[in-house]
């Protein structure tokens, strides 16, 4: 799946979600089902989340961070380069769940102090 509102729910909810595993069953996340992200268990969730920050304040753009759960079969990487804006970053993120792969991009930027997803 590709687009903005995956990656800007995958983030959202995985920095909310801690990982659950009930994801595609949460209301309005539906479009997730068939995703890595709705197989994430919780510490899926923790190395995805790592990597994302790593990558968003990386000194060295464009340098793919990877992760990998050996356990349940996850993993992905993150790869961010400069966004349209001053204070921004665009985020690749491709994560795997044995069989599913899902590859997309979101514009974050960093609002006081946090990073936040961007509609462009």
């Amino acid at each position: 799946m590709r687009g903005r509102s995956f990656v800007g729910a995958a983030v959202a909810f995985g920095a909310l979600a801690a990982g659950s595993a009930a994801l595609a069953q949460v209301a309005n996340y539906g479009f997730l089902r068939n995703t890595p992200i709705s197989r994430f268990n919780e510490q899926d969730f923790k190395l995805y989340r790592a990597a994302v920050t790593q990558a968003l304040v990386a000194p060295e753009l464009g340098v793919p961070v990877t992760w990998r759960n050996e356990r349940s079969g996850s993993e992905g990487s993150v790869t961010a380069r400069e966004g349209e804006r001053a204070g921004c970053r665009v985020v690749v993120m491709e994560n795997r769940h044995k069989a599913l792969s899902a590859r997309s991009e979101q514009q974050l930027c960093k609002v006081d102090g946090k990073w936040k997803a961007t509609a462009g």
